[in-house]
């Protein structure tokens, strides 16, 4: 059998989406090939280690009742075993994963098939969970502002891993001694914990399931240095 290379994997995807658009598919900077689809927009990406495709877009985002989008995932992964729906930070992703050695024209258009199904209630979902399908457009101070949580708590995940820990008054200044900064920011990593954990227990993968129990456990330790710096803030209230 002809070994598939990276260069090879990627005239596939290129010839089959090339049947399906009608047209040579266009790849963004990240080498990503972004669709529209029933007016959403889907992201094609190449896994070239594990010789296949991932299909996935942004489902509903800003989402404010986060818990209860965590078990919405649980909840959609049961209803639509075909597609993996995960919950990171404040957005419900939707995606699918093709084997791509050989990569079928059929089953790529039954997996996006299975993708028009999942967007078709995406209005109704961003209702339920307090959040707005994606794509529709938000005020720009929202972007910020959210983009701004985010940020806080990627630094605070890394410096935890830094060679020099980071101590609860470091957490504190980062989120600049703001209660509800500190309340936002960890309502996000409990999510990333909670969807971790879920996704470990649906793994099919045992090195996949354990990998993602070791996240979860990273993010924990993030949730408890907020919760630390919680404490701090409010009781100086």
């Amino acid at each position: 059998m002809t070994e598939l290379t990276p260069d090879g994997l990627d005239e596939q995807v290129n010839a089959v989406f090339a049947t399906l658009l009608d047209a040579p598919p266009a790849r963004d900077d990240d080498g990503d090939i972004p669709l529209q689809l029933d007016a959403c927009t889907l992201y094609v990406s190449t896994a070239y280690d594990a010789r296949a495709i991932d299909m996935w877009a942004p489902l509903v985002v800003a989402i404010n009742d986060t818990a209860q989008a965590a078990f919405t995932a649980a909840f959609l992964n049961n209803k639509f075993p075909e597609l993996k729906f995960r919950l990171l930070a404040d957005r419900l992703i939707v995606g699918c994963r093709v084997p791509a050695d050989p990569l079928v024209t059929p089953h790529v258009d039954r997996m996006l098939g299975h993708l028009s199904q999942a967007f078709a209630g995406r209005n109704e979902l961003a209702i339920s969970l307090s959040g707005r399908a994606a794509d529709t457009p938000q005020p720009d101070w929202r972007d910020d502002e959210q983009e701004r949580e985010r940020t806080i708590l990627r630094t605070i995940f890394e410096l935890q891993h830094a060679d020099d820990a980071i101590s609860v008054d470091d957490v504190v200044a980062i989120c600049r001694s703001d209660q509800q900064t500190v309340l936002n920011v960890l309502a996000l990593s409990n999510n990333l914990e909670t969807q971790l954990r879920s996704d470990a227990e649906h793994d099919l993968d045992p090195d996949d399931a354990a990998h993602d129990r070791a996240s979860a456990d990273e993010w924990k330790n993030t949730s408890d240095a907020l919760r630390t710096a919680l404490r701090m803030i409010a009781l100086k209230a």
